[in-house]
């Protein structure tokens, strides 16, 4: 099952970016459609670049905010039905694969579950082995995974 693909001009509706900028931070983040170069096996499509600069810099006339420095990328929210919000049935998979091309830097991957709080996520860090190279990295069931951090 495809949950989100980079593949059509039209994909970037289906995501949101945001960074510490939303709050009054100075990261910046983008993210653009590059088309496949040619001879590539996936030529006439595209892939998604996600970009930007970090900024640990806090807000001065903000003095409640102590940290900064993120950026990131979702998928937007599937809507809403007559029964409640529209989650993805994962029950009949055993793990989630993200093709990535990586800069070297620690990213993280946040999934968030159909929880009682639904602020809860799962956090796994992206280990890329294959610096500027694509590779297939996959995140283990969510059964699996620890229980989600709810804060200290």
């Amino acid at each position: 099952m495809e949950v989100h693909s980079f593949r059509h001009p039209d994909s970037l509706k289906n995501i949101k970016i945001f960074s510490d900028a939303d709050t009054g931070g100075f990261s910046e983040v983008h993210m653009d459609l590059t088309p496949c170069p040619p001879g590539h096996p996936s030529e006439g499509q595209y892939y998604g670049r996600f970009r930007g600069n970090i900024s640990i810099e806090l807000p001065v006339e903000r003095p409640k905010i102590q940290r900064s420095g993120y950026a990131a990328w979702r998928t937007r929210e599937r809507g809403r039905t007559l029964f409640g919000r529209q989650n993805w049935d994962c029950d009949p998979y055993t793990y989630l694969a993200l093709k990535v091309k990586s800069d070297g830097s620690k990213y993280f991957v946040n999934i968030q579950t159909d929880s009682i709080v639904e602020t809860d996520i799962h956090q796994h860090r992206l280990f890329a082995k294959r610096i500027g190279e694509w590779e297939t990295i996959h995140v283990r069931q969510l059964e699996s995974l620890p229980p989600p951090y709810t804060g200290a």
